[in-house]
């Protein structure tokens, strides 16, 4: 199973696991075994948490030299720079083309609490 994060929408921690679109709606749920609400898509109730649309960033499969899961969205600390970490044409890479590798950087923040760490 791929997995996930979003920030949730009633306390603004972090979700993790599946997540779930919700058509017309500007809300993913994210879906882990929770027990906070219920949702019914018409067939099936899952458990889960309503998470910002633009907040969620699948996990890389990548750990950083701290053991932290890396994921899209995460910025990470190069020599020179700050990187953000994106998903694009099919792989995982950094907003300047930068392959990411295990162990090789530290996360310093994401895009979504911490945009000023990364020069435009």
């Amino acid at each position: 199973m791929r997995k996930f994060r979003g920030k949730r929408i009633d306390n603004g921690k972090w979700a993790y696991g599946a997540f779930y679109p919700i058509k017309d709606e500007d809300v993913y749920f994210i879906i882990n075994n929770c027990k906070s609400i219920d949702f019914d898509d018409g067939d099936t109730t899952f458990n889960g948490y309503k998470v910002h649309k633009k907040s969620v960033g699948e996990f890389t499969g990548l750990h950083d030299k701290n053991g932290k899961e890396i994921y899209e969205g995460d910025i990470i600390k190069g020599e020179t720079r700050n990187f953000t970490v994106k998903f694009e044409e099919g792989m995982f890479t950094t907003d300047v083309g930068k392959y990411i590798l295990n162990g090789d950087y530290e996360i310093i923040g994401n895009i979504f609490e911490n945009a000023g760490l990364v020069k435009l």
